[in-house]
């Protein structure tokens, strides 16, 4: 029975991933033989996995599947330019586009991008992330998740300084600087270019009133955006005599909600959000590894 249930499984999502999720040939073609990828056995669950992911689109509601005019141009851009890749900085371009356009809503965008991510055989197989972009596309409240391949040289290197950057501003304001980690985790996955649907700016997610009322300038500059977003932080936790639930609280929905009822309000998007915020604050190491 088990013997028959996994043959069904891997020839119905090789049927589904190549009549429904086929993406990336020409790029990967830079990569690895494609033949030979196509010939090798892969694990059950990554089979599995594909197969519920199809499963949420083809049972999603009518209006889920039509995507946003703006994504569904984002994605036809990657499309057309993945058929004419020939160099990485091409595979580059066309996995910002396709990001880009999952963040607009496409989901056909995001399907291309879990794919990729749970390729074994892939330069970035990353089945935590692909578990992140799966979980926002069936209506989890969370942020953009990292874009594969996204490789700016001077973004990088900025982003090298930024362990020993969290430390010194956390202990300047007071502040666990795994507490603070843990935010931009949920906030931004690290991501310094995030831009939420609400206009909430940079690693910590700053809104342009709380930015102007901790000092920040440039909330796209990483030094700036952790420092007005750490200094938020430790303004809370004084303001809730460091209750740190109820911080986290204000610090996702506003101070109004949560001085109201002096608990973490009623709001699932807000309880969903300390929720992972303090799951990941208590599995945070005290000393995080350097950027890679």
């Amino acid at each position: 029975m088990l013997k028959s249930s996994r043959r069904w499984l891997r020839t119905s999502a090789r049927i589904s991933f190549r009549s429904g999720w086929r993406c990336r040939a020409s790029s990967l073609s830079l990569i690895r033989d494609s033949n030979r990828r196509s010939n090798m056995t892969l694990p059950l669950r990554y089979y599995v996995t594909l197969l519920l992911a199809l499963f949420v689109t083809y049972h999603a509601p009518a209006h889920a599947l039509a995507p946003p005019q703006a994504g569904a141009r984002l994605y036809q851009a990657a499309i057309t330019l993945e058929m004419h890749a020939t160099t990485p900085d091409d595979a580059t371009h066309v996995m910002r586009l396709l990001c880009d356009a999952a963040g607009e809503g496409d989901g056909r965008a995001t399907r291309l991008i879990v794919s990729w991510l749970l390729d074994p055989n892939g330069p970035e197989y990353q089945p935590g992330l692909a578990a992140q972009w799966l979980r926002r596309s069936q209506g989890a409240h969370i942020g953009l998740p990292a874009c594969p391949l996204d490789h700016d040289t001077a973004l990088m290197k900025d982003m090298a300084t930024l362990p020993r950057l969290i430390s010194l501003t956390a202990q300047q304001e007071g502040v666990d600087s795994r507490l603070v980690r843990a935010v931009i985790q949920v906030e931004s996955a690290f991501r310094p270019k995030a831009v939420s649907q609400r206009g909430a700016v940079g690693l910590m997610q700053l809104m342009p009133g709380t930015a102007q009322d901790v000092g920040t300038q440039d909330r796209f500059d990483i030094a700036d955006n952790i420092r007005g977003g750490t200094r938020y932080l430790a303004s809370l936790l004084r303001r809730y005599n460091n209750v740190t639930g109820l911080a986290l609280a204000a610090y996702n929905a506003g101070p109004a909600p949560v001085d109201k009822c002096l608990c973490i309000p009623p709001i699932l998007e807000t309880r969903h959000y300390v929720q992972q915020v303090l799951s990941a604050y208590a599995t945070m190491p005290l000393h995080p590894p350097s950027w890679q």
